[in-house]
């Protein structure tokens, strides 16, 4: 049992490490995850900035809760 725990915590450290990786505007826009949110991240992203997967995915929700004006 204690060896499951431990694989718990491993996986979920590697999953809290996995998602503070930061990447460029050109590496989300390749990126196979974003692939059907390409035009809009592109018009949304900042080119030299980099991006943590749940920071594009806040931009994308907010750009989506803010509407058409």
């Amino acid at each position: 049992m204690a060896r499951n725990k431990k694989e718990t915590i491993k996986n979920a450290e590697e999953q809290t490490v996995a998602s503070e990786i930061k990447y460029s505007k050109e590496q989300i826009l390749s990126s196979v995850t974003f692939v059907d949110h390409h035009d809009m991240l592109d018009a949304l992203l900042t080119d030299g900035k980099e991006y943590t997967v749940e920071e594009v995915n806040n931009i994308m929700d907010g750009w989506r809760e803010k509407g058409v004006k």
